[in-house]
């Protein structure tokens, strides 16, 4: 009984390989000679190629799935900025002239950030 075979393609020539789904190491490709590292390729059939598995979080991160992630990555540095700025400018709860604005200020960065990250999952949920 043979095993369950995978299907991978050789990034030199394109040629599809039929591998041992088990199999861990390189395999050779017989029409250009390519030493292919199986154990480092998946099959991604959500972008239906073969992918590196080191590209997988850039690919996710860049995905039109992911907006959700990049608002939030974007929310958690502008208030890391905020942050920043006001212990620069004097202590934020102890006192100083900007305090008041530094506060206003993350109340409205909040505020809208859970607007988008609204818009951004119904957004999601119709391109899906």
């Amino acid at each position: 009984m043979d095993a369950p075979k995978q299907e991978i393609g050789c990034p030199e020539c394109g040629k599809r390989l039929n591998v041992p789904k088990a199999y861990i190491g390189l395999a050779g490709c017989p029409v250009c000679m390519n030493k292919i590292d199986v154990g480092a390729r998946l099959k991604d059939e959500a972008w239906g190629e073969d992918v590196d598995l080191g590209n997988n979080l850039l690919r996710t991160f860049l995905s039109p799935f992911s907006a959700s992630l990049k608002l939030l990555l974007v929310y958690i540095a502008t208030m890391v900025g905020l942050v920043v700025a006001a212990v620069g400018n004097g202590h934020p709860i102890l006192g100083s002239n900007y305090s008041v604005l530094y506060f206003y200020a993350g109340i409205l960065i909040t505020v809208a950030y859970l607007v988008l990250a609204v818009l951004a999952y119904i957004f999601d949920r119709k391109t899906m």
